[in-house]
């Protein structure tokens, strides 16, 4: 029996048994596909019909600044810039190479200045859907496709607009306010989807939070299960409402101790998973068999190709695939390190696995 991808995706999502697991990945830096290139990757080329992944889209409804910042460049340098971007925020950034930037300066310093950018938060701001929302709706009810609806999640409100310290620093001394955020921005997706969740059959939601470091969360499991659960259950039990059935989360880092809270609020699934901050989808399965996963494979280990590439990915698919729920991937983007032969080596194991669960 052969699936479409979006048959694919909810047939595992729902535990049942696919005709194959789903091939996805979680992007690719620049400096990899530079790198393929230069190994044979032809140019101009759909990477999902050449390397036959499965096809994932997310439906274009903007949930950033209306009217944005305007980007500027402050000052640069030979090798750098310091800009403000459409976020209001001030950062340094390298003219090559993908390097993590510098962040100077934030446009949430008080509650006096998140009053203030309310204003360009407004989720019922007509440019938030695209001109072409209409057609794109009927051709969502032909697709093939898996389509999704993204959004920053709770924490991530906050943390993309102040200063880490700042936020940090207001859970303890102000938290009224951070709730105030919280409530806000819970309000403001419901708002935001709630036409669209009318009119599309979404497959999924995702919420991007990135609150975990590589040694545990950014904030206690205390203050998540006061601050951030019920608003959680909150939305998620507005989206379920609308027949969202497969909501996840997207953080780096080791979120084990956020696990257990995101079930109690609602999440059905987490991505993506980072091996080297301690997240091992064998133990997770076995703690939460009914947890959705996506990701987990070292992308460290797979680049070395081999022997070592095909013992990581064995040993987890092996353990995990059958259960369903999981969507085997990379911990997170692929990396220069990875060649095209072991890339493509690689999604041939994956098939040949994932075709084994049929």
């Amino acid at each position: 029996m052969h699936m479409n991808c979006r048959e694919r995706f909810n047939c595992v999502m729902n535990f049942d048994k696919p005709d194959r697991l789903p091939l996805w990945d979680f992007g690719y830096w620049p400096e990899t596909l530079d790198r393929w290139y230069g190994e044979g990757l032809p140019r101009d080329m759909d990477l999902v019909d050449y390397f036959g992944l499965d096809r994932i889209a997310f439906a274009p409804i903007d949930f950033n600044f209306i009217p944005a910042f305007e980007p500027m460049v402050i000052e640069e340098d030979d090798l750098t810039q310091t800009i403000r971007d459409e976020t209001g925020c001030t950062k340094k950034v390298f003219k090559y190479g993908s390097a993590m930037p510098h962040f100077i300066d934030f446009p949430i310093k008080s509650r006096k200045d998140f009053l203030e950018l309310k204003e360009r938060l407004d989720p019922d701001s007509p440019e938030r859907y695209p001109q072409n929302w209409a057609s794109l709706v009927e051709s969502y009810k032909s697709r093939d496709y898996v389509l999704g609806f993204v959004c920053r999640g709770l924490l991530a409100f906050g943390r993309d607009f102040m200063h880490f310290n700042d936020l940090m620093m207001a859970f303890m001394d102000e938290p009224e306010w951070v709730e105030e955020m919280m409530d806000f921005h819970t309000e403001f997706m419901m708002r935001l989807w709630d036409r669209a969740l009318n009119e599309v059959d979404v497959d999924f939601i995702q919420l991007g939070e990135d609150m975990a470091y590589k040694t545990g969360p950014m904030i206690s499991p205390r203050l998540v299960r006061e601050m951030m659960v019920p608003r959680y259950k909150r939305l998620i039990g507005f989206l379920k409402d609308r027949g969202v059935k497969h909501i996840l989360v997207d953080s780096d880092g080791d979120i084990r101790q956020l696990v257990p809270l995101f079930i109690e609020a609602g999440v059905t699934g987490v991505w993506p998973l980072e091996c080297n901050a301690g997240c091992d989808v064998v133990a997770l399965r076995d703690e939460y068999p009914r947890l959705q996963m996506i990701g987990g494979l070292s992308k460290q280990v797979i680049a070395l190709g081999g022997e070592a590439m095909e013992s990581e990915v064995r040993r987890k698919v092996q353990a995990v695939g059958p259960t369903g729920g999981y969507i085997p991937g990379f911990d997170h983007s692929v990396h220069p390190d990875v060649s095209l032969d072991t890339y493509i080596s690689y999604l041939d194991l994956l098939r040949e696995m994932g075709g084994g669960l049929a």
